[in-house]
């Protein structure tokens, strides 16, 4: 049975595809060095349609009188105040482009005008090295290190050192545990149950907070946050597994990226935390098969994100026996693990 695998491991290699959602600029080259949150290239989104009915406005009779004052054609690039069609004579008229943008087409008198829409900006959400070019839509960024794939993002991107580790996997973060000397750094604790947490992290405020899980009653919250958020294990009350708890609390100093990504199955993308290391890992599988020894992590109860060995498999049940560091012994569907390498 082909096993979802999610890397949590000291060292790798990482190479991660950044791409615009449409066509546009390219801001860096092979070779530069960048870090999580510079601008790698950018494009505009969401375009707005006007129809100007240059026919109605002049109350053109015939279509040759259009012809004479139409001042545009399709694909002409507008400024805000250039002229669109102009009628002479002693009543006068000229009608102006009101916001910059293109002459997509003209039927019947009627200019349809494409805006240029909003700016869309992408972010490395690595540091490390641009591997390659993708002309137009984005790059390839490469670097090794520490990778920690996790379970949810708010969809916010930021980069700093921890300024805060708990004493435990499953320690609460409390609202008088947010201290002004946390400023503009990243806190990564256990468990989030309170929004005025979340709020006192805005007021100083931090870069990020790491948790192993959070209340999901706190996800909108959470969304509009202006700081990123990652959870390693899911909602509810689980702690930080034994892996990630390692990571993190020896790196101590180091600078941490957070991609707080939405995770999507079908491109694959999902949020990871990365430290870039000086030295060089071998990339990983991204597919494999359960068999016996592989470390596993429960995704549901009766002890969720729990980590352990996978001693025995009935592959025609799909039934695995696993290990807890504790020796206790749980029989466990193979759906409900997952596969850290």
């Amino acid at each position: 049975m082909t096993a979802p695998v999610t890397h949590i491991l000291p060292l790798t290699l990482i190479r991660r595809t950044r791409l615009l959602p449409a066509a546009g600029n390219v801001l860096v080259h092979s070779g530069q060095r960048v870090n999580a949150l510079d601008i790698v290239a950018e494009t505009f989104r969401f375009p707005d349609h006007q129809m100007i009915d240059v026919a109605k406005i002049f109350q053109a009779e015939q279509a040759n009188e259009l012809e004479e004052w139409l001042q545009v054609k399709p694909g002409d690039q507008l400024q805000v105040g250039d002229v669109i069609a102009q009628k002479k004579g002693l009543l006068r008229k000229v009608v102006r482009a009101q916001q910059a943008g293109k002459v997509v087409s003209i039927v019947n008198g009627q200019v349809w005008i494409e805006g240029t829409g909003k700016k869309f900006e992408l972010r490395a959400g690595y540091s490390g090295v641009v591997s390659e070019v993708i002309p137009e839509r984005g790059i390839v960024v490469t670097t090794h290190g520490a990778l920690i794939q996790a379970a949810w993002g708010n969809g916010k991107i930021e980069e700093s050192p921890i300024v805060y580790h708990p004493r435990s996997e499953d320690e609460e973060l409390l609202p008088d545990m947010i201290d002004i000397a946390f400023r503009g750094g990243i806190v990564f604790s256990g468990y989030c149950g309170s929004a005025e947490v979340l709020q006192q992290a805005a007021s100083l405020p931090l870069r990020g907070i790491i948790l192993g899980s959070m209340a999901a009653e706190l996800v909108p919250l959470a969304i509009s946050m202006p700081y990123a958020i990652i959870l390693t294990e899911g909602f509810g009350r689980i702690p930080v597994n034994h892996n990630v708890y390692t990571i993190l609390t020896s790196n101590t100093d180091r600078q941490i990226s957070m991609l707080a990504s939405c995770w999507d199955p079908s491109s694959g993308d999902r949020p990871e935390i990365t430290i870039s290391l000086p030295a060089e890992g071998k990339e990983p599988k991204e597919i494999t098969m359960f068999r016996t020894g592989q470390q596993v992590r429960f995704l549901g109860e009766p002890v969720a994100g729990e980590v352990g060995l996978l001693e025995n498999l009935d592959q025609e049940n799909r039934i695995g026996v696993v290990r807890l560091t504790s020796n206790q012994r749980i029989h466990v569907p193979l759906v409900n693990l997952d596969v850290l390498e």
